[in-house]
């Protein structure tokens, strides 16, 4: 009995081994660069013992469960359940990965079951039941798996464990000896399987190839120019005291940003309230965020300061030197977040220092929410002390969440009546959801008209510096490389977003030059503020209205950042340290080599507000 239950459990292992080796295959599908037979050679090696290690836990836990309870029934339970899991998370992790380029993780999971996780993920009902359903399924399947292996058992005399073992065995070694060689070499086409696969630690050992001279060191010299990050947590921002002499007449400032808001939305049709108003603003054509996701691209936009500061800024609740000003100048803030405050933590940099602030909306849907800020800010316009001016920040959620109410006109047809992630593939056409995205983004317009007649109605419009931006772009697989939405790469369709301001005081005009998030807080502290210190010390941007030229310029998202250049995006892993070089279109470039006349200026300003501990 004990022989048979242990072969029944083996057997089945090996059928959820072959189905998580299928399920892996969506991975490789995103590989590039990929040429060579000794590359296919190492992902095959590598899909094999990597998949072979995360599918057979459920069978040693299982195993061990049996030895100490000899109990067939329960032990054949723990097993069912422990490999359904490992199925089902490996299929999320796949679709996730389809997508966005990344793994779950402990930030992905914050996100999802964090505080307001439903602020920032809004499923259908039709997709909680199709996941339902596919759920169950699997669990079922898995008490049809272990039957089946029961039968085979009975039939088979031998299960050659040893040889199993050792073909295992071997594609373990040689993949971790062909990672360690390729990571001291820095060679991409393997390397990137540390991103590619989930939870994927293999072997490193730099230092022993550098000792017997087994490494490229051209490309080891690049590799350590984008390595010079600076890991500390002290800070000194800003690099200098502020100083400003307030203006005699104050404008008002008011940010309306729409979360997930692409380069080409502002439009007559799309946006008609929106574009009638950027018609006496100041457009600017070409401006870029400095994320492709809300938490990054929030933070460049207040702090003006590229987003690998954000761990560091959190970690002791640095509040940027522009909200410092408004509090000091005795501004009104109006903080409403359609989205909650908390996840992201905005709570603890960019509003750290705001009391009493209002955390989160009590709308159940991303539409009903941003209409619940647009009323919340007019009854804030009536009972605002007049003798003080307004800082206003309104963050529109309904475009992230492709939401808009029920009795809203569908302006836009053929339009989803609701969107389903998982479907979301290389192949799915895009014309319906995207549609329904366009819907949503005219629903917002229809909130911002609302905000818009109320500051004519109180004459406030002409004493008033509007700023409508978005924290992040929205791809619809348009490089046809199977992303959609955003936090998945850095080409324009993540990055570029629609910017214009709205000042009385300047003429009506379109800027074509490059333009960034940095430049926005320090064009209001010198404008509208009167801070006469140089923005240098404070920021990553300059006065938004400077045509000079930027030849690039850096975006970033959690681990990742990358060098924007007018013909190419260089991506970097902090992690890893490795970097890939493509084109705008996000092809692979793979003899391109590092433009290193910009390294030295490009490291400056991601470690410039971070210090050793000496220099505080």
């Amino acid at each position: 009995m004990t022989t048979d239950c242990k072969k029944t459990l083996y057997i089945a292992f090996l059928i959820n081994f072959a189905i998580l080796l299928y399920l892996s295959t969506d991975y490789t599908r995103y590989l590039e660069g990929i040429t060579a037979w000794h590359d296919y050679l190492y992902y095959v090696l590598a899909s094999i013992s990597h998949f072979f290690i995360l599918g057979v836990l459920p069978l040693l836990i299982s195993l061990f469960i049996f030895f100490i309870s000899k109990h067939k029934t329960s032990t054949y339970c723990i097993f069912a359940c422990l490999s359904a899991f490992s199925i089902i998370m490996l299929k999320i992790d796949t679709t996730v990965y389809s997508q966005f380029r990344f793994h779950l993780s402990p930030i992905v999971f914050n996100m999802v079951f964090g505080p307001r996780a439903s602020d920032i993920f809004h499923f259908s009902t039709s997709s909680i039941i199709k996941t339902s359903t596919i759920i169950a399924l699997v669990f079922i399947s898995q008490g049809l798996i272990l039957k089946l292996a029961e039968k085979v058992q009975r039939r088979i005399s031998s299960l050659k464990v040893k040889a199993t073992s050792a073909v295992i065995f071997s594609a373990i070694f040689s993949t971790q000896i062909a990672f360690s060689w390729a990571d001291a070499n820095f060679y991409s086409p393997i390397t990137q399987s540390i991103n590619t696969f989930p939870i994927f630690h293999p072997m490193t050992a730099q230092s022993f190839y550098m000792k017997h001279d087994l490494v490229d060191q051209e490309k080891l010299r690049e590799n350590r120019k984008l390595s010079k990050i600076s890991g500390s947590k002290n800070i000194k921002y800003p690099l200098s005291e502020i100083s400003a002499t307030p203006l005699t007449k104050q404008k008002n400032i008011l940010f309306l940003v729409i979360d997930s808001w692409r380069y080409d939305g502002l439009s007559e049709d799309m946006t008609p309230n929106m574009h009638s108003l950027s018609q006496s603003s100041q457009v600017f054509n070409n401006h870029f965020s400095g994320s492709n996701a809300t938490s990054d691209g929030i933070f460049s936009l207040f702090y003006g300061v590229n987003a690998l500061s954000w761990d560091a800024f959190t970690h002791y609740g640095k509040s940027p030197v522009f909200i410092d000003q408004l509090q000091q100048q005795n501004y009104e803030l109006q903080l409403l977040g359609s989205a909650n405050f908390e996840n992201p933590p905005f709570d603890a940099n960019v509003f750290s220092k705001i009391e009493n602030l209002r955390l989160h909306s009590n709308a159940t849907t991303p539409a009903l929410r941003d209409i619940e800020i647009t009323d919340e800010w007019l009854e804030l316009m009536d009972k605002r002390s007049k003798d003080k001016p307004f800082f206003g920040f309104l963050f529109y959620d309904a475009a992230h969440g492709f939401d808009y109410p029920e009795d809203y006109p569908s302006v836009f047809q053929p339009a989803l009546d609701e969107v389903d992630y998982t479907a979301l593939d290389d192949n799915y056409e895009p014309r319906e959801f995207y549609n329904r995205y366009k819907n949503s983004l005219h629903f917002i317009d229809s909130q911002i008209a609302r905000v818009i007649d109320k500051l004519k109605q109180e004459n406030l419009l002409e004493s008033t510096i509007i700023v409508v931006t978005s924290d992040h772009g929205q791809e619809f697989n348009n490089n046809e490389k199977g992303y959609w939405l955003h936090g998945g790469n850095f080409s324009k369709h993540q990055i570029q977003v629609p910017l214009f301001i709205y000042d009385a005081d300047l003429e009506a005009q379109s800027y074509n030059h490059l333009s960034l998030h940095y430049d926005i807080t320090p064009t209001l502290m010198e404008r509208a503020l009167g801070v006469t210190t140089a923005s240098s010390d404070y920021s990553n941007g300059w006065n938004i209205y400077n045509t000079e030229n930027r030849d690039w310029f850096i975006t970033a998202y959690k681990h990742n950042y990358a060098i924007i250049e007018k013909d190419r995006i260089t991506r970097v892993n902090l992690q890893s340290g490795l970097f890939t070089i493509k084109d705008l279109n996000l092809e692979l470039l793979p003899d391109a080599k590092l433009n290193h006349s910009i390294m030295p200026e490009v490291l400056q300003q991601i470690n410039k507000f971070k210090q050793p501990q000496s220099q505080l």
